[in-house]
């Protein structure tokens, strides 16, 4: 694809920004955003059977279709217990209590007693490495595994290739997992403490996807969940995942069961994130020679995106100076997102985020591309600020980073929820 010289005077780079949320503890209003952009603050009291979100604040309550709603609330760091990440993006913070070839038995204090189909996990993490680099890195080689073995990793950096057969039961001294490995005629046994993680076997044409959920819910645990339903039972909450896939919550004390839920994003066709498109293109002009390749819902790093200490589950990491560009689906009334540098620039950093677009016209290509907002020069440490761009009448847009101070050093720039959109159908 070409784009007219869109000069990118000293480079011009574009950040979408929507950030998560505000602190969430227990009985303390968290922040929200709209559909419409606008924010929000409440307790959670709970999600009804039509998919409405209650919210009290300072008393008065207010109620929130989910076609309204962008998300509530921040996302919990997992502190304790395994991660099981499934083929369709949750990831349950759990204790194996029991696994076998074809299923695995979980509980922890925040989950009953369940059983998970092998068949079902993308991977599972037994130790997390001290450091969130060493954490996300771990996290992206177990998810972007695809072949015809299972892997599993060691402590200290070594790798087996086989067919994973189960473990021991954890009350055993010393449980192991058993693995067989292709040339050997008896399975190979090791230590579970010796087991840091786990890939199962994948063929790369294999798809992931929230294909019918309807919510993806967080927990104070840790645990990220995307859910076809989500509803109270007493005192406990019942998560029903893909696949008939069903777990449940340990029973809260009476009228604070949802408390345990900090973080809800609706999935519906009134929001469409920028993350879940395929570019229409980019390019990356190097400072000086280092190349930075974009992100979709990671930072430029490959890490989580992060700003001030809280995490976000949607977004694009850029560096600069860079763009990228995309088709704007039909109907979309707005683009939207928050902009900040993330955390992993430290203290350095600063770019200008800027958004071009691309009329709507009957000869093709033939729209010039206008610059539709320009931030003021944002550095590290701030917080973000929000973005919003009318696009009526608007056939394209590109995203673009520009360097400001001191050259490009650590120029990690974050579009948090980069999202169109999409108006209601008449």
């Amino acid at each position: 694809m070409r784009f007219p010289a869109v000069t990118l005077v000293t480079g011009i780079l574009v950040l979408l920004l929507t950030p998560l949320q505000a602190t969430s503890q227990s009985g303390s209003p968290s922040s929200g955003m709209g559909h419409d952009g606008a924010r929000f603050e409440g307790v959670l009291q709970r999600l009804d059977e039509e998919g409405q979100l209650v919210i009290n604040r300072e008393g008065q309550r207010r109620v929130i279709q989910a076609g309204q709603l962008v998300y509530w609330g921040k996302l919990a760091d997992a502190r304790e217990g395994a991660w099981l990440l499934t083929n369709q993006g949750s990831r349950i913070v759990a204790n194996l209590t029991a696994w076998s070839e074809g299923q695995v038995r979980v509980e922890s204090r925040a989950w009953q007693p369940g059983t998970i189909p092998v068949s079902s996990l993308r991977a599972v993490i037994l130790q997390l490495p001290a450091s969130v680099a060493r954490q996300d890195s771990l996290l992206h080689r177990v998810q972007e595994h695809a072949g015809e073995d299972d892997l599993v990793f060691l402590q200290g950096g070594d790798i087996l290739r086989g067919g994973m057969l189960g473990m021991s039961p954890n009350k055993e001294i010393l449980p192991v997992i058993r693995i067989r490995i292709a040339g050997r005629a008896e399975d190979v046994r090791v230590p579970l403490s010796r087991v840091q993680a786990i890939a199962f076997r994948r063929a790369p044409s294999e798809t992931r996807g929230n294909t019918g959920a309807h919510w993806v819910v967080g927990f104070r645990d840790g645990s990220r969940l995307a859910v076809e339903s989500l509803a109270q039972q007493e005192n406990a909450i019942r998560c029903q995942l893909e696949e008939g896939l069903e777990l449940v919550r340990r029973p809260a004390r009476a009228g604070q069961a949802w408390q345990d839920v900090v973080y809800l994003r609706p999935l519906d066709n009134g929001t469409v994130y920028l993350s879940d498109r395929e570019p229409l293109g980019y390019k990356h002009l190097p400072f000086l020679e280092a190349s930075w390749p974009y992100h979709m819902d990671r930072s430029v790093t490959g890490g989580r995106l992060a700003v001030a200490g809280v995490a976000y589950e949607k977004g694009i990491g850029m560096h600069s100076t860079s763009r990228l560009a995309f088709e704007v689906p039909e109907n979309a009334g707005s683009f939207q997102a928050e902009i900040a540098l993330d955390d992993s620039a430290g203290r350095r950093g600063s770019v200008v985020f800027l958004v071009y677009c691309q009329k709507a016209v009957e000869e093709e290509n033939s729209g010039g591309w206008e610059a539709l907002f320009q931030s003021e020069v944002v550095r590290a440490g701030q917080l973000p600020q929000q973005v919003r761009v009318p696009l009526e009448g608007i056939r394209r847009l590109a995203l673009l980073v520009q360097h400001a101070d001191r050259g490009d050093v650590r120029d990690h720039a974050n579009w948090l929820h980069a999202r169109f959109t999409i108006k209601p159908v008449q």
